[in-house]
């Protein structure tokens, strides 16, 4: 609108982001949020489709290059993490982010591995 853009999240984001959060808060076992420079490391796995599965049996994992761009599901998991594994995902200062085709019957998910780094 005007020289403003607004953005609509999705309603699955939306669900992911609390279920994610309910994860993060286990993980963390009532310890308080990470202070300080953080490493992030996400691993996005997504099911092997019907398709590729036929072609190969058994079909191992591969780069995945369809749906959400990498930056987009390092915004979500940066997002989520918001006051539970960090206090602002600003403390992210190092970001790996790998897209994953997951081999053929495993399942899809989200891998988060956070490291607080030296000063």
């Amino acid at each position: 609108m005007g020289k403003f853009v607004r953005i609509h999240p999705d309603a699955r984001d939306g669900r992911w982001r609390g279920r994610a959060q309910v994860v993060m808060q286990e993980a963390m076992a009532g310890r308080p949020p990470l202070t300080g420079d953080l490493e992030l490391r996400i691993r996005g796995v997504w099911e092997c489709p019907a398709s590729l599965a036929r072609k190969t049996s058994p079909r191992p994992r591969g780069w995945f290059q369809g749906r959400k761009d990498a930056d987009n599901v390092a915004k979500a998991v940066q997002d989520a993490g918001n006051g539970v594994l960090w206090i602002d995902d600003r403390q992210v200062v190092r970001l790996v982010v790998e897209k994953i085709r997951g081999a053929q019957g495993e399942p899809p998910r989200v891998e988060i591995e956070v490291e607080q780094l030296a000063d």
